[in-house]
């Protein structure tokens, strides 16, 4: 088969319609000397993806990977990218997928059935938090021991551990080593020497994981996200038992850890006591619940139902505590309106897309994105309402119900997903940053691909480039992209039928171009036809 084709359509004009790659349904524009105007396939019209380099294909599909542990359970997960290791929260446990020797584990963590929870990570260790069981840390290390026995009064991790844990006053409690329980009475910082208070109970292999699981944090606020950024916790979400005035439109942000050196000082990023080290409260906007947080390089982005805010970092008041004002400005964050229209339907719905950019889907059946202006680097006043103009026709019928609904970019192929419900179905709609098209003399980077009716996920995390999602039902992995079918099922794929529509132009000439890499059977078909019939 060659590698391109041409379908040349005789009309009274000379109008060319070329399909830009990467296009929704072959979305292309056509154009005589007056106008330019889209052009589309129409309903129920189906097509295939057009890679960057021209080549038609399939969908790429998705394979199990393996199951967490917990059946009818499904999780949130998190990848520390330090340790090789993925945490899964489902059920009322927390597990950690070693990868090295692709085994689960059970933290001990035990949670409250049917919250959701979420992760962040700081410095090596990893926190997750929902609006019952509140912040939980999780310290991880590695064993530095090439001979823990059992039987063994010591065990040896490495000194970055030990310093973790002495530094947060962790110095005896239980070291958890591959789902068990190791009691330990002290540390020795500089070797990583731990003492247990009785032996080890069976031996290890050097490198193997350990964690420390610390709960002390039920005086603090139980969120429902918590966001990093500029070297300071912000929590977000539901006020706690002892705290029950907290309005919903404030976010708390903790210390700054500035400027530490090794494990020193790095407790205090947990720190909220008001007015020390830049811990204050930050009310987003006049009133209304704040939905979620992101962090972009020099800006943080609050968002709530129906409006967005932003703060630059050199605009947090860094005041100097004195007699006279002793601090209650120190670390003050007053967001700056952004986007009156449109806010961010949930915690999982925001996401930073490249090039210091974001994109939100909205409660008004929107996805809005937000660039950076080039010469300053701050964000543009007003927010990018052409980003989502190609897919708006699917968007308009948004279910009012989106739980479930969330953004994330896949830095491996730079491709951007966001997973809406639209008339009862699930639906990935992806922005793929790769695609350059040419739309008049304007050249484009990114575009929409067509939109997948694909397994929706309850959460995505990305390893060695590669995209993994856990499944919205059970405790299912997946790993996405991998292969050209669904857990070996072949994918059928419809390229490009139904009709053109064109609305009021005429069309000359339409051209398809690239290959099929995978066996196929191609048919073209035409109708042609004039005003009268």
């Amino acid at each position: 088969m060659p590698s391109w084709g041409e379908i040349t359509l005789l009309s009274m004009a000379n109008a060319f319609l070329k399909f830009p790659l990467g296009s929704q349904n072959f979305q292309g524009y056509t154009s005589n000397e007056n106008n330019a105007s889209p052009a589309y396939l129409a309903p129920p019209s189906q097509n295939c993806f057009v890679t960057e380099d021209g080549r038609a294909e399939s969908r790429l599909g998705y394979l199990e990977e393996f199951s967490i542990g917990v059946d009818g359970s499904s999780a949130t997960s998190f990848y520390h990218k330090t340790y090789d290791i993925a945490f899964f929260a489902l059920g009322t446990s927390v597990y950690y997928r070693d990868f090295a020797n692709s085994t689960t584990y059970n933290t001990g963590i035990t949670l409250t059935t049917g919250k959701t929870t979420r992760f962040a990570e700081f410095n090596g260790d990893i926190y997750l938090c929902n609006t019952t069981d509140g912040i939980i840390r999780i310290m991880c290390t590695r064993l530095n021991d090439a001979a823990a026995n059992a039987g063994d009064a010591t065990v040896t991790i490495d000194s970055d551990g030990a310093a973790r844990l002495s530094v947060f006053g962790d110095t005896t409690g239980n070291l958890r080593i591959n789902g068990t329980n190791e009691a330990f009475a002290s540390l020795v910082i500089s070797t990583g020497v731990v003492t247990l208070t009785g032996t080890l109970s069976q031996s290890y292999s050097d490198n193997t994981i350990a964690i420390f699981i610390d709960n002390s944090y039920s005086a603090l606020e139980e969120p429902s996200k918590i966001l990093f950024w500029k070297s300071r916790m912000h929590i977000m979400g539901f006020p706690s038992a002892v705290n029950a005035d907290q309005p919903n439109n404030a976010v708390m942000a903790g210390q700054f850890v500035i400027g530490q050196t090794g494990a020193s000082g790095v407790e205090n990023i947990i720190d909220f006591t008001y007015g020390t080290g830049g811990s204050t409260k930050i009310t987003v906007g006049s009133g209304g619940k704040v939905t979620n947080i992101l962090g972009v390089k020099d800006y943080i982005y609050f968002f709530t139902e129906d409006k967005t805010f932003a703060t630059a970092s050199a605009e947090i008041n860094a005041e100097t505590p004195s007699a006279s004002s002793p601090g209650s400005a120190l670390g003050l964050t007053i967001p700056d309106e952004k986007d009156e229209n449109h806010g961010c339907l949930n915690e999982d719905s925001a996401v930073a897309i490249g090039s210091s950019e974001i994109a939100y889907i909205t409660n008004n059946r929107r996805i809005m994105r937000i660039r950076i202006a080039t010469d300053t680097g701050a964000p543009v006043f007003y927010p990018d309402e052409s980003f989502d103009v190609d897919i708006r026709e699917h968007l308009k019928n948004m279910d009012n119900d989106q739980t479930g609904a969330l953004a994330f970019h896949y830095k491996g192929q730079r491709k951007s997903i966001f997973q809406i419900r639209i008339q009862g179905q699930w639906y990935w709609f992806i922005y793929d940053h790769n695609i350059t098209r040419q739309v008049g003399s304007t050249i484009i980077q990114g575009a929409w691909q067509p939109p997948q009716n694909i397994a929706p996920m309850n959460s995505f995390f990305e390893r060695n480039g590669v995209l993994f999602g856990t499944d919205v039902s059970d405790d299912t992995v997946y790993s996405f992209f991998t292969t050209f079918t669904d857990n070996l099922f072949p994918i059928y794929s419809i390229i490009a039928t139904g009709e053109f529509n064109v609305g009021n132009a005429v069309m000359h000439r339409a051209q398809l171009q690239g290959d099929i890499n995978q066996p196929s059977e191609v048919k073209i078909r035409c109708y042609v036809w004039n005003e009268a019939g």
